[in-house]
């Protein structure tokens, strides 16, 4: 029988354990970023900007599968990490297992959605062009197909961080970043696969990273064991983890949405104002000097309305200097024939001299 590893949760001192704990995080928050800056790096400069322009109008929907992983493993980790500090491992071993049937079941439902819905969502995030469209289903449909992957890794990389192997999991995020490189090589640059080479990179790293872990499971110091899976139940505490990991959730999904209002918010206004695109060259041209009147101008033809106004307030703009000197020039002269040629002063000046 496997003896229990040290919790070093409740037995090492209070700094060095935050900081054992907090820098591996970090550093995979780091490297989950590494994964999308190393697609587009790959897609912009192997396949060309179409397709990079596809996987980034993918990207709600990658956040919303980024969500729904971390709803299923934030809610097992906290579960989890209270029942291993108070000792208790077999309901450790139960929300264990019950996490891994409920990334399972939230997988097959979105698989399902995608069946569904991947064609419309595509085709909406595309805003019509079928080419981008073609790109971002091949993509999407790959990533979502993949998902069971992508969730079963997010519980086993909770699990090691409440068990106090944040170091493992930092190692881990480190090894699916790297070969992530690798394969994004491999299958874009060398097999020529385009955005499904960019999906399948992804899901083959994952896969290297959780054999890892399952070898670790096999014959590491740990009580949560691959054999735990067919002791326990898979459906036990599915509603206590929807509800203590939904937060964290929640702020994947505020991303997902907020890029997604990001990108529809031009789409918008070029169809509230379809002559957007057309006002500079308007705007320059009622700045410019109008250098033909006649009926058969090819302005007139494009800008109508616009033409005559055009000319009015070019001209009015051109003469208003020399009408105001000349306006001067006329009131002179009148004052100094009604005084017999003499320079009268203004009336303000002649007040003064009285007083």
């Amino acid at each position: 029988m496997t003896s229990s590893p040290t919790n070093h949760f409740l037995t090492g001192r209070l700094g060095p354990t935050y900081a054992k704990t907090a820098l591996p995080i970090i550093f995979v928050m780091g490297m989950n970023g590494c994964l999308t800056v190393a697609d587009a790096l790959f897609l912009g400069h192997f396949v060309g900007p179409e397709a990079l322009a596809a996987v980034t109008l993918m990207f709600p929907a990658y956040m919303l599968v980024v969500a729904l992983a971390t709803l299923v493993a934030s809610g097992m980790s906290s579960r989890l990490a209270r029942h291993l500090g108070a000792g208790d491992t077999p309901a450790a071993q139960a929300d264990y297992a019950g996490a891994h049937g409920l990334a399972v079941a939230v997988a097959v439902a979105l698989m399902v959605a995608f069946v569904l819905w991947g064609d419309a969502v595509t085709q909406a995030a595309a805003g019509g062009d079928a080419t981008l469209a073609a790109m971002g289903h091949t993509y999407l449909r790959i990533t979502v197909g993949c998902t069971p992957l992508l969730f079963v890794l997010s519980v086993n990389s909770d699990a090691l961080r409440n068990e106090g192997r944040a170091g493992l999991m930092a190692l881990m995020s480190l090894v699916v970043s790297l070969s992530n490189i690798a394969f994004n090589y491999l299958l874009i640059a060398e097999a020529g696969m385009g955005v499904a080479g960019s999906a399948l990179g992804t899901a083959l790293a994952q896969a290297l990273a959780l054999a890892l872990i399952l070898g670790f499971r096999l014959r590491g110091n740990t009580v949560l064991r691959p054999a735990t899976l067919w002791k326990q139940s898979l459906i036990a505490g599915w509603g206590r983890m929807l509800a203590l990991g939904a937060p964290q959730s929640l702020n994947f999904i505020g991303i997902a949405l907020g890029s997604a209002a990001i990108m529809a918010a031009p789409r918008s206004l070029t169809a509230a104002h379809p002559t957007t695109a057309t006002r500079p060259g308007r705007r320059a041209i009622r700045r410019a000097p109008t250098r033909s009147c006649t009926p058969d101008h090819p302005l007139e033809e494009e800008y109508p309305h616009d033409h005559h106004s055009t000319r009015t307030a070019s001209r009015s703009r051109r003469h208003r200097p020399r009408r105001a000197r000349t306006r001067r020039l006329f009131v002179h002269q009148q004052r100094r024939r009604r005084h017999g040629g003499r320079e009268q002063p203004h009336r303000r000046h002649r007040r003064r001299e009285r007083r």
